[in-house]
């Protein structure tokens, strides 16, 4: 009779060991409080964050000219919002029946040229007062790629789908995209000597113009925040949103089905190390109590009327008193007084 065959063990390490570089910031010495005002700015990675902001009730005005890709239409947009001059007459067009702006995104588009303007305008007052008495800026870069109109051999931060042959195609130098942002926060600083200023890498690709040139795209805006963190060591610093993705996360796994852009997972990856990094102790303690005071907002009762829900109302109302002098919870608080029995 055979023996039966000894069974085989594979003794583990007592420790495993990581199989991805984690990666984790350095806390900020500057925060961000509840009430901070924030102003976002950049390509589409500015809307993610702006957004993430403003669903956790921070006063953030989120991308006010639309997605803009390149920094040196991001420091144009901002040297005329802080001088009050409107963006250049020659970069109007019209294109489909639409009037738009070369100098923005096709958010800003109208079939009556004078009724755009006035909208560009109204922008450009708003951003204005708010940039005197925001605290934080937020920009991300996404790209060094940049097409410069023939007409007035202008930077544009939209083609508008506008024939090729009216642009040059090229990218920026560091040294340009250092010099033109340096040049805004001065002006900036001007009108708000207080604002700190957060510079970001986007982390999605821009495969059109192939990925040698995008990892050199990249690569040259990385160092142009560098050089401008180094440069304003107080007022100007760097949050590796693009380290997090390409060195951190670093699988496809988190990336949509485009193979671009990054999936909810990833992002809510890179917010929760930017609370981390930025955030005070009391808006880090607000995040989970906001996210359960949503689902109670989100409650549906099966009988509105009856004593548990209108306890359930009260109770929830007594809840958002606790934050109401840092935050404006007026539409949540009226819609929760709308369902109340008198």
């Amino acid at each position: 009779m055979e023996e039966a065959p000894l069974l085989a063990f594979t003794f583990l390490p007592l420790s495993m060991p990581s199989f991805r570089t984690e990666f984790t910031p350095d806390p900020s010495p500057h925060k961000i409080g509840l009430g901070s005002p924030l102003l976002t700015l950049g390509s589409c990675f500015a809307d993610t964050m702006g957004q993430r902001l403003q669903d956790y009730k921070f006063r953030a005005s989120v991308n006010p000219f639309g997605v803009i890709f390149n920094p040196v239409s991001v420091s144009q947009l901002l040297t005329q919002v802080v001088s009050e001059q409107l963006p250049r007459e020659a970069h109007y067009l019209q294109s489909e029946g639409l009037w738009r702006h070369f100098d923005l995104h096709s958010d800003f588009a109208h079939p009556d040229l004078v009724e755009l303007e006035k909208a560009i305008q109204t922008t450009w007052e708003q951003t204005h007062d708010f940039l005197q008495n925001a605290q934080w800026l937020l920009i991300t870069l996404g790209t060094a790629t940049v097409y410069t109109y023939q007409n007035t051999q202008a930077v544009v931060a939209n083609c508008h789908k506008v024939p090729a042959a009216e642009f040059s195609k090229g990218r920026l130098a560091t040294s340009t995209i250092t010099q033109s942002l340096s040049e805004a926060f001065r002006q900036l600083w001007t009108l708000n000597p207080k604002l700190q200023v957060v510079l970001t890498v986007s982390p999605v690709r821009h495969l059109k113009d192939t990925l040698p040139v995008n990892s050199v795209s990249k690569a040259t805006l990385r160092v142009a925040a560098q050089e401008l963190a180094e440069q304003f060591p107080k007022q100007v610093h760097y949050f590796p949103a693009y380290e997090l993705v390409m060195d951190d996360l670093r699988d496809y796994r988190f990336y949509a089905e485009d193979m671009l852009h990054l999936t909810s997972v990833a992002q809510d990856y890179v917010w929760e190390k930017f609370t981390q990094v930025y955030l005070d102790d009391k808006a880090l303690a607000f995040l989970p109590q906001w996210a359960s005071l949503q689902r109670a907002l989100q409650h549906r009762s099966r009988n509105p009327a009856g004593e548990a829900h209108q306890a359930f109302l009260r109770k929830t109302l007594d809840r958002l008193a606790q934050w109401e002098t840092t935050l404006d919870l007026s539409q949540e608080r009226s819609l929760l007084q709308g369902q109340l029995v008198s």
